[in-house]
């Protein structure tokens, strides 16, 4: 589930789609930074592109297409990278749990963390399941806050998706209508990060991004 670092804007994708999501993105910003100054740029860049993203679904009832139902959690094991800002927005939201929870989160980060750190091919392999996971309700404990990638992320086949999962030459069938939002999103997002001067190809493994936002003067987690 990596984001494409350097997706084309070619005949697939709408350039004047991706233009104009743009140029909503760079206005929201400048509104949510007037409003929440605790937010850097990029995490306010990642906040509404996830707000637009949720706005685009509804509008075209894209959800009702899609077999993913909550509870499912069959994806919730695969490699996810985040944009710049999402841990960050992620770590504040985590640090408001209750403490057991939250060390229990924690643990399970720096697990990840370390099978992240030996590829996508090992983590698919090991079926690492998503430190955000509540592995007794099937829930996900950071839902409204999730990343970008496991908002687009979904199936129109829920046996296909259970096999394709572990599964290192495994496809699951997406909601095309879907599956093009997100691509006009990460070519809108190549224009604002770089229009605000950062580099949107450098991502981050999901597990590794949220603890060094958590723990941002430790190049190791203890």
């Amino acid at each position: 589930m990596t984001e494409q670092n350097n997706i084309q804007i070619d005949n697939l994708i709408s350039q004047n789609d991706a233009i104009e999501l743009a140029s909503d993105i760079l206005y929201e910003v400048e509104l949510l930074k007037k409003f929440d100054k605790g937010k850097t740029s990029t995490q306010c860049v990642a906040s509404c592109a996830r707000m637009l993203h949720d706005k685009g679904c509804a509008d075209n009832d894209l959800f009702s297409r899609s077999a993913c139902r909550s509870g499912c959690s069959h994806c919730c094991c695969l490699f996810v990278c985040v944009t710049p800002g999402e841990g960050e927005l992620i770590a504040k939201d985590i640090k408001k749990l209750p403490s057991k929870m939250y060390d229990r989160v924690v643990s399970r980060l720096k697990r990840n963390a370390e099978i992240e750190a030996e590829g996508i091919d090992e983590y698919t392999r090991k079926k690492a399941w998503c430190a955000f996971l509540d592995r007794d309700t099937k829930q996900c404990v950071i839902y409204n806050n999730r990343p970008l990638s496991c908002r687009n992320y979904n199936s129109e086949d829920v046996e296909m998706c259970k096999a394709a999962v572990g599964n290192l030459d495994g496809e699951t069938p997406r909601t095309a209508m879907l599956f093009y939002l997100h691509q006009v999103i990460t070519a809108a997002l190549q224009i604002v990060y770089r229009h605000i001067g950062v580099n949107y190809e450098i991502q981050t493994p999901l597990h590794k991004s949220v603890l060094s936002a958590l723990y941002p003067s430790k190049g190791k987690w203890s």
